[in-house]
């Protein structure tokens, strides 16, 4: 971490008020924001002053698709705010650290922006499940961008990630009832006049997916 980041995290935070709910389905590699107060469904929303963070499976997995995610930034305030990773490339909530369980782990794949990819492993549907298949050459996993992408979310509005939902772990089988995890930061505070975050204040947030015992997913943050 360099002097100039330690400095900033030192720094005082973004404080603002107010309340309102949205969601949306992110496009391409722009931010994604709506100030729809329509959104339902979500579940895991910390409050953090002028951002609420949600996390929710939107889709459950079927014999045509895999599960989808989305994960939400909402501004509920009325001063704009940028965010960014606390410690990894791509923007906000695009590249996850594998969700760890026992046994195996699920990978999350952003379906809208070209940051984050697949790298090795074959995303495929066997035994009644979907999952990565690691390649001949070795392990599955995803690249990321090394830059960590800033991105606004206007007061009152929000940006919306959506992920499919992919297994991987022991080839005899779905994923046995459980519970997968994995931690996330991200940082936030206002423009500095260039696009980067000013003054930010840094949120450890917890990712947890669950399997049921008839193989649904839930996912939340905390």
């Amino acid at each position: 971490m360099s002097l100039r980041r330690r400095r900033l995290l030192k720094s005082a935070s973004v404080v603002v008020t107010g309340a309102i709910a949205g969601c949306s389905v992110a496009s391409n590699d722009a931010p994604d924001t709506t100030d729809d107060p329509r959104a339902t469904g979500t579940t895991g929303a910390p409050d953090y002053g002028p951002l609420r963070f949600h996390a929710d499976i939107v889709e459950q997995a079927s014999p045509d698709a895999p599960a989808s995610a989305a994960f939400r930034i909402e501004n509920a305030g009325s001063t704009d705010v940028v965010t960014r990773p606390g410690s990894h490339g791509a923007a906000p909530f695009e590249y996850l650290e594998p969700l760890a369980g026992d046994p195996g782990e699920f990978l999350l794949l952003p379906t809208s922006t070209s940051r984050v990819q697949l790298r090795r492993g074959e995303p495929t549907r066997r035994d009644g499940c979907w999952r990565i298949i690691d390649a001949d050459d070795g392990t599955a996993y995803r690249s990321r961008i090394s830059t960590s992408v800033p991105t606004a979310v206007p007061a009152g509005a929000s940006h919306t990630v959506r992920h499919e939902v992919y297994y991987r772990g022991p080839t005899d089988g779905c994923p046995t009832p459980g519970e997968y995890r994995t931690d996330v930061t991200v940082e936030y505070g206002r423009d500095d006049g260039d696009g980067s975050v000013e003054l930010p204040t840094q949120r450890e947030l917890t990712c947890l997916l669950r399997v049921d015992s008839e193989g649904e997913h839930s996912l939340s943050l905390s």
